[in-house]
């Protein structure tokens, strides 16, 4: 299924927002009536045939996205969690999306969270038993898990700090909105005391000194 497709679909149902900074997901309540149909849609898509684990009362956005629009296996989804690369998690475009498993996702999201420098310490710390992930983005067996999970380490940190900027430009462009309204308010008073009498001259002055 094409992700516009999709899209269109799940825009016509309702979706709740839970979870808190860092955490923070779109779910859909599958018991409530309005969202029976996708309920059906996900049953007969064959959802949870591909995670049984999976709860069928909440089920979240990025996960939908994930199983309509990424390559995975045929089986084997209760092994696998729903990577977001840039780290917005409201960003549930397929392109933003990867299948990691439960431990390669834990050691990226910790990278992530810090953006701090790799430390390549931690990859002979990990438990043998670990289980990695077993295919790419492509879904191609990954034969170097190493070079892997370096990989998606790299585009991890770089899309996160990407949107973070992103992030931070538009939240000061926001933040500078009330600053300018008040400016331009206080111009327009000033000048509409210069109208009436003598002292004009020294107003207006003063008001493009302020402004």
């Amino acid at each position: 299924m094409l992700y516009s497709e999709l899209h269109l679909i799940l825009n016509s149902y309702t979706s709740i927002l839970l979870g808190k900074y860092p955490h923070r997901y779109l779910n859909f309540d599958l018991t409530a009536k309005y969202n029976s149909t996708l309920r059906l849609m996900l049953l007969d898509d064959g959802y949870w045939d591909w995670a049984p684990g999976r709860s069928n009362k909440l089920v979240s956005a990025h996960q939908i996205v994930a199983f309509y629009c990424t390559k995975h296996p045929a089986t084997g989804g209760d092994s696998v969690e729903v990577h977001h690369v840039d780290g917005n998690t409201i960003n549930n475009h397929p392109s933003n999306l990867m299948y990691l498993s439960p431990g390669d996702h834990s050691l990226v999201t910790r990278y992530q969270r810090k953006l701090s420098k790799l430390n390549l310490k931690a990859f002979y710390k990990l438990h043998s038993s670990m289980a990695h992930t077993p295919f790419n983005r492509r879904g191609r067996t990954v034969h170097n898990w190493s070079r892997f999970i370096l990989s998606v380490i790299a585009l991890t940190v770089s899309k996160t700090q990407t949107w973070c900027k992103t992030f931070l430009d538009n939240a000061t462009s926001l933040l500078m909105v009330p600053i300018k309204t008040i400016l331009n308010s206080v111009q327009r008073t000033l000048r509409s005391y210069t109208q009436p009498t003598s002292l004009s001259g020294v107003l207006t002055t003063s008001t493009t000194t302020l402004c």
